[in-house]
């Protein structure tokens, strides 16, 4: 026991023994902090707080990414970054966001969002200097009466990515149009996404040549717009569809709403009304002054969007994904007859050609409930598919054939070689797919 005692008072008057932290290298440090960020948050914090060389080497690693998924006031969000200038000088990605109060079954609760304006955002992106990605999410964007374009005194902010997810204007309606275009023309970015948002064909008309300047990816996902009027024929909604899913570019979602009951002269009375309405009133993009297009062809004639969206101006463009649903989407009685093929390949070589010649990757994802459709020419002639990319893009790198359904993926994987032989010869030819519980292969 008197020896226990001896050596406790021992340890007790030794000397503390000082660890030398700081003689690490900072490169070593640097990878600790990077890890620590993306998978122990509790652990970087903690790091930060060792020594005063260690907070400063942690911070730009800690801040980083900075979200805010609550409701708050974006005027004291602003004048908290201005006070703390030491952290905003680390922030490269801003999510602004909310999420909702859920009740038991899981469905959202009706709560208040915060409403954004471009002036808000103008302020706070402001104070950060070395900012790349701005991501919106699930906020209530609003008009204010200094929104750009009208404001000249507001200079375009180039940034990587701006993604726009699941944003609308208060009580669910869709986005106001200059919010939403002072947005994509005061953030100038390589990429764009619109995702889970409602738009209509009039703010296409006008973001598309706003927009195309600048991005090399463009993505609409699971964007809500008007379809066809009922009151056409069955061909002409086939026909409808297929292009509102062409008009989803690098999407998941679906891009239609059959909500829309107007009769065939109500929809071109509509359009031609919206469109002129936007281009003439609103006055917002110099090259939209007046008719856009022939609206009382392009009322039926949905591909012409594509044309409005001037894809072809866009020459930093570089990659494109198109889904094909080899299905048609409202399932028919069992008294009806089999519907026609709907001409896949005519539309998909009409939307290449709305395309810049400097694509480098083509991705089409083919979804198909029975190969029997991938084997039929009526519905996809792959080798005419073939021969127009071969002779529409010198430039491409890479056409990836995508496969989605229960089908054998030894003989459709021969099949599509087969067909598009000219791309196999170039070596640009890939092909995945995607079977029931498993990922893409």
């Amino acid at each position: 026991m008197l020896i226990a005692k001896q050596g406790l008072r021992e340890r007790d008057e030794a000397p503390p023994v000082k660890v030398v932290l700081d003689n690490l290298p900072p490169e070593v440090l640097h990878v600790i902090f990077q890890h620590a960020a993306h998978d122990d948050k509790p652990t970087i914090l903690a790091c930060s707080l060792v020594s005063w060389n260690w907070r400063e080497m942690s911070l730009p690693h800690l801040f980083s990414s900075l979200t805010v998924k609550r409701s708050l006031d974006y005027d004291d969000f602003s004048n908290f970054l201005a006070e703390h200038p030491n952290l905003t000088r680390h922030i490269r990605r801003l999510v602004l966001g909310f999420l909702p109060k859920c009740y038991s079954d899981g469905l959202p609760h009706a709560t208040i969002r915060p409403t954004l304006t471009s002036v808000d955002l103008f302020q706070i992106t402001a104070k950060l200097p070395r900012l790349h990605t701005l991501v919106l999410q699930g906020v209530w964007l609003a008009e204010a009466p200094g929104d750009i374009p009208s404001l000249p005194s507001v200079t375009p902010r180039m940034l990587e990515e701006v993604v726009i997810h699941g944003c609308s204007a208060p009580r669910e309606e869709p986005l106001p149009l200059r919010a939403l275009l002072g947005i994509l023309i005061a953030y100038p970015a390589t990429t764009i996404s619109l995702q889970s948002i409602f738009v209509t064909f009039a703010h296409l008309a006008i973001i598309g040549p706003a927009s195309t300047k600048h991005f090399v990816d463009f993505s609409l996902h699971g964007v809500c717009v008007p379809s066809a009027p009922t009151q056409l024929s069955m061909t002409q909604r086939q026909m409808s569809y297929v292009l509102l899913e062409l008009l989803s570019i690098m999407l998941e979602g679906r891009s239609y709403d059959t909500s829309n009951s107007l009769s065939r002269s109500e929809w071109t009375t509509w359009v031609t009304r919206k469109l002129v309405q936007v281009s003439t009133r609103r006055n917002l993009c110099p090259v939209q002054r007046g008719p856009v297009i022939n609206q009382t062809d392009a009322a039926c004639g949905l591909l012409d969007f594509w044309r409005i969206l001037r894809l072809n101006k866009c020459s930093n463009l570089e990659y494109i994904q198109v889904n094909i649903a080899l299905v048609f989407p409202w399932p028919a009685p069992h008294n009806v007859r089999p519907l026609p093929p709907v001409p896949f390949t005519t539309v998909c070589i009409a939307l290449l050609d709305q395309l810049p010649n400097t694509l480098r990757t083509v991705a089409f994802k083919i979804r198909s409930p029975d190969e029997a459709y991938i084997y039929d020419a009526n519905w996809l002639n792959l080798q005419e598919l073939d021969e127009a990319l071969v002779a529409r893009f010198p430039s491409l790198e890479q056409v990836h054939v995508m496969l989605h359904g229960y089908i054998r993926w030894v003989e459709c994987t021969r099949l599509i070689r087969s067909a598009m032989a000219k791309c196999g010869q170039r070596g640009i030819l890939s092909i995945g797919g995607q079977g029931p519980g498993r990922g893409w292969a």
